[in-house]
């Protein structure tokens, strides 16, 4: 039984790291994701909620895979809708209509978020605010 103990220490610890990793991820990126609940089987479905702390506005999409008829079990391709304040994501994201693309195209997705959560500052602005954070001014 000691093998056991050991076994559920290290999946306690592998547990705790994902933990770890997915919070920095979510400071990272301002996205919260959360499994969605499920409807029937139509594949894993996932809440994103993205948050501007500064502007204080937020929303939110589902991002689901599509189910595959192949026998695979890779999953090729992703559904994305909106669910709530559609009109703070990319306009092509605003539509009731859900959007169906290539799950590789996940990360340009979440940049077009992104910017269109976070407008683009003046960047000469930002850099002197980020080098007196750094020196320790106000």
């Amino acid at each position: 039984r000691p093998w056991k103990k050991r076994h559920i220490s290290q999946l306690t610890e592998q547990v705790k790291q994902q933990a770890q990793l997915l919070e920095v991820y979510e400071i990272l990126t301002g996205t919260k994701i959360c499994e969605a609940s499920s409807k029937g089987n139509d594949g894993a479905s996932y809440n994103c909620t993205v948050i501007n702390h500064d502007e204080k506005i937020a929303s939110q999409f589902r991002l689901s895979f599509v189910p595959s008829n192949k026998a695979s079990s890779v999953v090729g391709e992703m559904r994305c809708e909106p669910i709530a304040n559609a009109q703070f994501l990319p306009d092509f994201m605003q539509d009731p209509e859900p959007i169906v693309f290539e799950r590789t195209q996940c990360a340009v997705l979440l940049k077009n978020v992104l910017m269109s959560m976070f407008k683009e500052e003046d960047t000469d602005d930002v850099q002197d605010q980020v080098e007196v954070n750094q020196l320790g001014g106000e």
